[in-house]
């Protein structure tokens, strides 16, 4: 039996992000399956989109341009939303300003990237534009 991704993505969200976050828009698309949610904290004013396709647990951070995700490639539904939870619950401390923004240096090109750190569930992320750290459940 599939699992129902809109279903879980709205159930999660709706159990992590309470007062104070705004489900911005969503989205979905039906073949290959993907849903999105944008989510906002009125009081940072920062934004994320979480992504849930049935291979991929992403979230983008336009205010920094940088973006994350988790590979889920098998059918167990309850690992699949357990994953969820906890990306789900480092884009709420992400969304309450609670980071480190470091900027590094390009290795080809002048100027600096952008380079996340959110510290979730005692576990450390970091979040870049094309390279990111994913902690191990």
């Amino acid at each position: 039996m599939p699992i129902e991704l809109k279903s879980m993505l709205c159930r999660v969200t709706g159990e992590v992000f309470g007062r104070g976050f705004i489900v911005v828009e969503d989205a979905s698309r039906e073949n290959p399956p993907q849903y999105s949610v944008v989510m906002c904290n009125c009081g940072t004013g920062l934004a994320a989109v979480i992504w849930i396709d049935p291979i991929h647990l992403d979230v983008d951070f336009p205010d920094h341009d940088v973006r994350t995700g988790i590979v889920d490639d098998d059918d167990n539904e309850a690992g699949k939303e357990a994953e969820l939870h906890r990306l789900c619950r480092m884009v709420r401390v992400y969304l309450e300003g609670n980071t480190l923004l470091e900027h590094r240096c390009r290795l080809f090109r002048s100027g600096t990237t952008p380079v996340v750190h959110v510290e979730a569930d005692g576990q450390r992320w970091q979040i870049g534009r094309s390279v990111s750290r994913v902690p191990n459940p």
